[in-house]
């Protein structure tokens, strides 16, 4: 769809550029419904089992982020707390 789309930009004039818009959306929203369809037939599931499993999946992909944010920011501040130990012992 990338690939058409900067093609028929060098085409079409800017006017023009409302129909690469909407080809490119229809194209989106046929991928995002075969790939449903496509997970429904593959896992047995009807389109609410569907709906809940991508909620929590999405859930807990968020979970999963904030998590490894959180033990970032303990990281980062462990490190000061020791490169501020070290300066101390150094110097003092």
């Amino acid at each position: 769809s990338s690939v058409l789309s900067i093609i028929l930009s060098n085409i079409l004039v800017p006017d023009e550029f409302v129909f690469v818009t909407i080809f490119s959306t229809i194209c989106i929203i046929y991928a995002a419904f075969i790939l449903i369809v496509g997970i429904m037939r593959v896992h047995d599931y009807s389109f609410s089992k569907f709906l809940l499993t991508t909620v929590l999946s999405i859930i807990a992909m968020m979970i999963i982020v904030f998590l490894l944010f959180i033990v970032f920011m303990l990281a980062q501040q462990v490190y000061g707390f020791v490169l501020t130990l070290v300066n101390e012992i150094t110097y003092g």
